[in-house]
């Protein structure tokens, strides 16, 4: 009778121990997944910006010349960006040049950070173009989480190793850019470059 006691202790205390490793290993477990989760989110981000991107591009690249001036009516940032799903919104002498949807998507919606729309500017991102200036369309996202920006900016404008955006600068140089340091953020990133 005693011995069988014994094994059942015995029994108890390797079972709370297996159970308590199990537990750490989960705990472990979790918190790498979740690491990992957060990277796919990231990273899903930076390629739904490289696929706007190249969208953009292959849409200027068949009308032949600079994006901005190929909407129909008055620029207004909503109607630049649904021209690449929807020929409506492409002015008349363009519509035949138009070959897409250029996107597989037919919202501004972004499921997390609010809403996609095309400004337009110089390399510093806020002075307006102008005829003998170099202009650019800038793909901005609205409500993106200080968190998010950082990593999307530090792989688009730091992953190359050319140089190093200090804090005071970072939301201003590169090609990644942030109206301000607050959060959420209003993420800008330079796209196509008006042809000379």
């Amino acid at each position: 009778m005693w011995l069988t006691s014994q094994r059942g202790a015995m029994f108890g205390l390797d079972a709370r121990m297996a159970m308590l490793i199990f537990g750490l290993l989960s705990i472990i477990a979790g918190y790498y997944g979740y690491s990992r989760i957060a990277t796919a989110k990231y990273a899903a981000l930076i390629k739904e910006l490289e696929d706007l991107d190249l969208a953009m591009q292959a849409y200027q690249a068949d009308m032949g010349t600079f994006y901005l001036f190929t909407i129909e009516g008055e620029s207004n940032g909503r109607k630049d960006m649904e021209a690449l799903w929807d020929q409506s919104k492409v002015a008349f002498g363009f519509k035949d040049y138009w070959h897409g949807p250029y996107l597989h998507r037919e919202t501004r919606d972004h499921r997390s950070y609010g809403r996609f729309s095309i400004t337009y500017g110089q390399k510093d991102r806020k002075t307006l173009c102008t005829n003998l200036s170099d202009c650019y369309a800038w793909i901005t996202l609205t409500d993106v989480p200080e968190e998010v920006w950082d990593v999307v900016n530090r792989y688009v404008d730091e992953s190359s190793g050319d140089f190093t955006e200090t804090y005071n600068e970072k939301h201003l140089l590169g090609r990644v850019h942030a109206d301000a340091l607050s959060d959420p953020r209003v993420l800008f990133y330079r796209s196509i470059k008006r042809p000379k």
